[in-house]
């Protein structure tokens, strides 16, 4: 990873240093660019880990706990929020291209192959972690009624295809986080997403 992403992770690692990054609103910016469909699983693992900084204030709150008070990171993530959507949307439907450009450059020794293939699986499971915690910043927003409304319906329609018919904790996860969205959505899109969510109904999520 470029180094001035490497500097900005321990920024976002430490939370009396988070607050510089508001003063260069530009950075945060530019990191959730790095979420493309042509990233690099070691590009990526630096990204998630500025996110998941930003959300915990520097690794000070736990991973599901989300302050009464919003933090500088958790404000600074819920600006660019529809941004950081739109990245993850991309980089989800362009993950098949990754597992290639990755497997290509990988193709040395068995051990390589082998330890892409855990980090591809790591990473897909810590991108569903963020976008989880994401949108439960999202739905607390006091705003979320009408401002982040466009917002949770795209995060809806990036997440609902993602369930599957198995009881894994990210599955569980994931039902638990659209189904904190649903009620903020219109009522046409609410319930195109509760169809989505009736695959899973015979499960134990409910």
């Amino acid at each position: 990873a470029p180094s001035l992403l490497q500097l900005i992770e321990k920024i976002s690692s430490n939370r009396s240093l988070i607050p510089l990054l508001e003063q260069s609103d530009d950075s945060v910016v530019a990191v959730f660019k790095c979420i493309a469909g042509t990233t690099r699983s070691n590009v990526m693992s630096c990204v998630l880990k500025i996110i998941d900084g930003l959300l915990t204030d520097g690794g000070t709150l736990d991973q599901n706990e989300l302050s009464s008070t919003k933090t500088p990171g958790q404000n600074l993530v819920l600006k660019n929020i529809h941004l950081l959507i739109s990245q993850f949307t991309v980089r989800l439907k362009d993950e098949a291209q990754i597992a290639n450009l990755d497997d290509e450059i990988m193709s040395g020794s068995n051990s390589s192959k082998n330890s892409s293939k855990r980090n591809k699986v790591q990473h897909h499971g810590l991108q569903l972690n963020i976008l989880c915690r994401v949108s439960e910043l999202l739905v607390s927003a006091e705003e979320a009624a009408d401002h982040h409304v466009k917002t949770m319906e795209d995060l809806c329609k990036l997440l609902t295809p993602l369930l599957k018919f198995d009881s894994h904790p990210s599955q569980l996860e994931l039902v638990r986080t659209i189904r904190s969205l649903v009620p903020k959505l219109s009522s046409d899109d609410a319930v195109l997403h509760y169809q989505g969510l009736s695959k899973v109904r015979a499960r134990a999520y409910w």
